[in-house]
Parts: structure tokens; sequence; C-alpha cells
């Protein structure tokens, strides 16, 4: 779909270049690499390339001079300097000249993965994109503190102003009306899933701003999770991990609407955790399932969020495996993390029905396992299950519909999986799941964000999370490793 210039006078830069970037994710379908540096003015205008990435000595000729003389002639064309000189006079005249990136060889991955980010962002803006949405530009730095932090100041951020992150859970045809309501504050927006996106937003938020909002997320049905304020480069990435866990208040809430973090549960939360450790020592199991009873209510009326929720889940899970261990009993439900819990259960109501199950099964006099052991095949059982997997793992699953499906309880099913699999429902999945966007990686020009969405993940954060733990490096970085397996398309 785009045309790319590499020009340098040494044959080894051009190739390194060449190597270095994925072309496919930049949708470049030519590249064209130039070694002669004269009558380059000319060259370029012929080959009106939509990308050059020219070096800036070249004997006699000046890259910054070709980049200049064409800024006229191709004022569509997104130039990348590749320089073996961190010259501060270098740099601000690219700056002037409205150059992508300054790129210093000899460049590291992480740099390459920056100006590759930038170029997406100019040319989806230019080229008949979604004018002011940057797609995939951020999606490769959401799981790193760092990569993220620097990612935000190359994008413009600028401190000592101040900013809040807005993310949004909603259909694309709610961002441009999203957009309107924010006007001037709105700086930056990202897609950072298939219904999901990062907005950087101006303080102070306008009272008139709020209220608009407010009208937007009821009538359109979406959520807003908006953080704490940045202040410093170094709260940006608490403040997205802040705003992107609100995002999902309907999960406490049953209902859309606008999300912040709330201090005043906070004491409430503590006494509720003391109150759980408690009637664990005693084994009080009447009076913890009252508590899970009063949960849900109690979690709106005193505005816990998302991250309170996850850590209740896991003290309640490892305090439960616990007592199951001393009574020798098999434990049968998992730590999850933050997108796993969202992924198991479809709102806290269902969380806490499946734990207020789970407490039966301690006083339960006949252990499952002597019960069922006779009456059903286990391995049979373990294999319907993983095809089963393999055949759906696009579809939302959760532990709970296996064991219905299966007619077996989900202690049980959850016990005889790992024992003959040695990973636990969850991890299996992710397996599959992992290998089936790595197939996609190697093998398509798909955008990665919908790679995401076809195996399973609707949320990209997640995905490249999942997929760096499995595969030790993120999505993007497999996908260049591969990237020759992929035969041009029209």
């Amino acid at each position: 779909m785009y045309k790319a210039l590499i020009i340098d006078d040494e044959i080894e830069a051009i190739e390194s270049v060449y190597s270095a970037f994925d072309w496919n994710s930049l949708h470049v379908t030519e590249v064209v690499k130039i070694s002669n540096p004269h009558g380059l003015v000319e060259r370029m205008v012929s080959e009106s390339p939509e990308i050059v990435f020219i070096d800036i000595e070249m004997g006699v000729v000046s890259g910054l001079d070709v980049i200049e003389a064409c800024s006229k002639l191709l004022p569509e064309t997104r130039f990348v300097i590749i320089s073996g000189h961190d010259n501060f006079e270098y740099a601000r005249t690219s700056i002037r000249l409205d150059v992508v990136y300054y790129l210093l060889k000899p460049f590291t991955e992480y740099e390459v993965d920056i100006a590759t980010e930038k170029l997406m962002n100019d040319l989806n803006v230019r080229f008949g994109g979604e004018t002011g949405v940057q797609l995939n530009d951020i999606n490769s730095f959401l799981s790193n503190k760092q990569q993220f932090q620097d990612f935000m100041l190359e994008s413009g951020i600028i401190f000592p102003q101040s900013y809040r992150f807005i993310v949004a859970c909603m259909e694309k045809v709610d961002l441009e009306s999203l957009s309107l309501c924010l006007q001037d504050q709105l700086i930056k927006r990202y897609k950072i899933g298939s219904k999901k996106y990062l907005l950087v937003v101006e303080e102070p938020l306008s009272e008139n701003s709020m209220i608009l909002l407010e009208n937007l997320s009821c009538i359109s049905n979406m959520t807003l999770g908006i953080s704490d304020i940045i202040s410093t480069p170094g709260e940006t990435y608490a403040c997205f991990k802040q705003a992107n866990m609100l995002a999902y208040g309907t999960f406490i809430h049953e209902r859309f609407g606008i999300y912040k973090t709330e201090r005043d549960g906070e004491d409430v939360f503590n006494n509720l955790m003391d109150m759980l450790e408690a009637h664990f020592e005693a084994e009080n199991f009447d009076a913890l399932q009252e508590m899970l009873t009063v949960l849900p209510k109690q979690s709106r009326d005193k505005k816990f969020n998302m991250e309170q929720i996850v850590f209740f889940h896991n003290s309640f899970i490892i305090r439960l495996n616990t007592v199951l261990r001393q009574r020798n009993k098999k434990d049968f439900l998992y730590i999850l993390s933050f997108e796993e819990l969202l992924n198991e259960y479809s709102d806290l109501q269902s969380m806490c029905d499946t734990l207020k199950e789970a407490l039966c099964a301690v006083n339960d006099s006949n252990p499952e396992s002597a019960d069922e052991k006779p009456k059903i095949n286990s391995v049979e059982v373990v294999e319907q299950v993983k095809q089963y997997l393999k055949v759906n793992y696009v579809q939302k699953i959760r532990i709970k519909d296996l064991s219905t499906m299966f007619y077996i309880s989900e202690a049980y099913l959850s016990d005889i999986f790992k024992t003959l699999t040695h990973k636990t429902i969850i991890e299996y999945l992710a397996d599959v799941r992992i290998e089936a966007a790595k197939e996609s990686l190697k093998n398509t020009r798909m955008n990665i964000s919908n790679i995401a969405e076809s195996v399973g993940y609707g949320d990209y954060c997640y995905f490249n999370k999942i997929f760096k733990k499995y595969v030790g490096v993120t999505p993007y970085q497999y996908r260049k490793k591969y990237a020759g397996n992929v035969e041009n398309e029209d």
C-alpha cells in the first residue's frame, strides 16, 4: 500500500535499516534502496514515496537539504533521519523540517519500535485513516512501565502541564461524540482494544465537559475510567493502569457511567479484609457466606474499585485453599489477574456466587473425588475439554460453563485437568490462544489488534502482556522476527 525509500551512501547502512523495520506493520509493499546521493530530489519526485529514510551526511550531499527541497514538492512524504552523529544542530533542524524521527546509528530495537510507532501515527492521519486516532502506535508499550513513559514523552506530553487519562470502553461509532465533549482538552487518543480507547486530556477537566460525559455515557452505553491527575512523567504508567481498571466499573455497579477512584471507601474495605481474615481464622463459614451475600451492594454503596475486588477475590481464594488442604481436600479455585477475573466472571454477583459454592465444598462430608471417580472416565473428560478449548478458543470460556457442559463439578474438573495435563484450564486455554496468535503473526499481515481479537483477547493490553509472558517477546517483536514468512499481498 505504501512505498518507502532508504537513502544512504553506505550499502551496509541501507541493509541495516531494511532488516530492522517491520514493513508489514507499516503496510509498506515496496522498498527502494538508493546508494547514489546525486540527483536525489528528482529521483524522489519520480518515485513519490510515502516514507523516506535518509542519512544526513552523504559526502557533499546533505540529507537535511534534500528534505527541505522536497518539503513543497512532496508535502505528504514522511521522513526519518538516520545518522551516526548526535548533533544538536542537526536535531534542531530536523524538528523544524517536521521529521518524524531522528534515528541514531547504531540503533537499538527499542528505537526502531519508537520510529515505527511514530510513522504509524502519521501515516494513519495523513493517508485515509481516522484523523486523530493513532492505531497500534502505543500497544507495543502497554506492558512496560519505562517504555510507556518514554512513549508518552515522545508523543508530545509536556510537563509541568497536568493531565488525566481516560480509558473508554465503547463502540467505535461513539468516539467522535466523546471527542466533541472534551473539545480542546483532548490531547491524544489511541485505540488499545477492539472496543477500548485511551484518551489523554489536559487538566482541569471542565465542569461542562464532565456533565456532557455523564450524559453521553448513559445514552451511548459506554464506561469511562478517569485517572488521578498526572503531574510528572513517573506517574503516567500507574495512572494508565488505574484508568484501565476503572473502565470496568460495570463489573461492580452493573451500569454504564463514569468511574473515578474514591478514597472514602478505603477504611471500609480495610475493615472488610480484617473481618475476612478473622472469619477464616475462626472457620465461621456462615459469616463468610453472609459477607459474600452483601458484598455486591456494599461495593456499590461504598464505591469499591476493581483493584480492591481483585484483592478481595485472591485473598479469599488463598484462605479457602488453605482450609481445604488442612481438611485433606484439593483446592480448585485459582488466584486470578485482573484480566483473568473479568474473563472468568460476568459481574461481581457471579463472582460472589462462585465463592459461596466453593465454601460449601469445605463442609462437604463426602469428598467429590470419592463420589465421582467411579462414575466418569477422567481421561476421556479431560480430552473432551481440551478438544473443546482448541475449537472454541475465540469464545469467552469460563470454568463454570465447562463444568455445566460436561456435567461435573468445578472442583473435580479443575482437579483432574491439572493432574492429567499439569496445567490449569486457564493456562491451557492461554497456550491454545497464543499458538493461534503466533501462526497469524508469522503468516498473515493482519493488524495485531485484530489478531488479539481473533484469538479471544478483545483487550490488546492483556493480549500483549500474556503473549510476552508465554513467548518471552511482545507480539510486535515476534512478528518482526518472522516477517520474512509473509508473502506480498495486494
